[in-house]
């Protein structure tokens, strides 16, 4: 497996860690903590998504 399949499949799973994460922020039934600690996951979720975006364009 070269290195860009592995940026690759990193990146499509930290889309689907993502998405779950804004469900569980926007959800009307979760508790708050785990909003809060939602919010902070798409955060961090969001600036390795960009690191990976710019791994792969220099792969």
């Amino acid at each position: 497996m070269s290195v860009l399949d592995i940026i690759r499949f990193t990146g499509l799973a930290i889309k689907g860690a993502y998405k779950l994460a804004i469900a569980i922020r926007d959800s009307e039934s979760i508790h708050v903590e785990l909003k809060q600690a939602a919010s902070l996951l798409i955060t961090d979720l969001k600036m390795v998504e960009d690191i990976l975006a710019h791994l792969q364009h220099f792969a």
